[in-house]
């Protein structure tokens, strides 16, 4: 009985080594559902062993730098490390590796942001309980995990693929880059916001930011929509043009 109400208090009070060593097996989660937005996004064929190296690679980068390497240095170290996972793994190019790593980020967070609010409120804790309370943050995590496999699994529903990146300009690359990066830069704020004042802000007021948000990257998401298209358009009157050109020389010849 004595053990049980020790294992009860350890689960129930801040426990930071604890949620370190529970956060690695859901390190390994993490980094499975990120391979899957990325490579559904993006339409990489990959082989299942390719797969397994970045997962193992990504996971144990990721728990080194959380308990080797300070913050915020260790965040920066650990996108530093996806990236080249992704270039070297996958053999991306630099924008592919780009949206690769970022399009993840900005799903997670804008995913985090949606539940964190009713979760604590619900729950009538603080957010530094639902971060360092064993018993509090892997329900959150599952959650937040569940959200992120529904959004994998819409992304294959709906077919949404980005395939002819390599296609674009480079002005077009750098437009496509400076928005995932404003858009990240706007949720880090908001997470900001989020963290100071999320125990007096309402429910409704966190609700209305996260619409706002999603509203944003669906219009994003559907001008990139309308520029591949546009992209596909221009390539193949590009193609008719050329194959009239070569019509009308053997006309000419004839």
């Amino acid at each position: 009985m004595e053990m049980l109400n020790n294992i009860w208090i350890a689960l129930s009070t801040e426990n930071v080594k604890m949620i370190k060593f529970l956060l690695i097996p859901m390190g390994f989660i993490e980094a499975i559902l990120i391979l899957m937005l990325f490579i559904n996004l993006l339409n990489i064929t990959c082989t299942k062993k390719q797969k397994i190296i970045y997962v193992v690679l990504s996971s144990a980068g990721s728990i080194l730098n959380t308990n080797f390497i300070p913050s915020p240095f260790n965040v920066i170290c650990n996108y530093l490390i996806l990236f080249i996972l992704i270039r070297l793994i996958f053999k991306q190019n630099v924008l592919k590796s780009v949206i690769a790593l970022l399009f993840p980020m900005l799903v997670f967070a804008l995913a985090s942001l949606s539940i964190v609010n009713v979760y604590i409120k619900v729950l009538r804790i603080s957010y530094i309980q639902a971060e360092t309370v064993p018993i509090y943050r892997i329900p959150y995590l599952i959650f937040l995990y569940i959200i992120i496999y529904l959004i994998v699994l819409g992304l294959k529903h709906k077919n949404f693929r980005l395939k002819l990146l390599e296609d674009f300009d480079k002005n077009t690359k750098i437009m496509l880059i400076l928005n995932f990066a404003f858009g990240l830069l706007a949720i880090i704020i908001q997470s900001i916001l989020v963290v100071y004042y999320i125990n007096i802000a309402p429910i409704y007021i966190s609700f209305l930011s996260f619409v706002v948000l999603i509203a944003y990257f669906v219009i994003n998401l559907y001008s990139l929509t309308r520029i591949t298209k546009l992209t596909i358009t221009t390539r193949e009157l590009r193609t008719a043009e050329e194959y009239n050109r070569s019509i009308t020389v053997l006309y000419d010849d004839v």
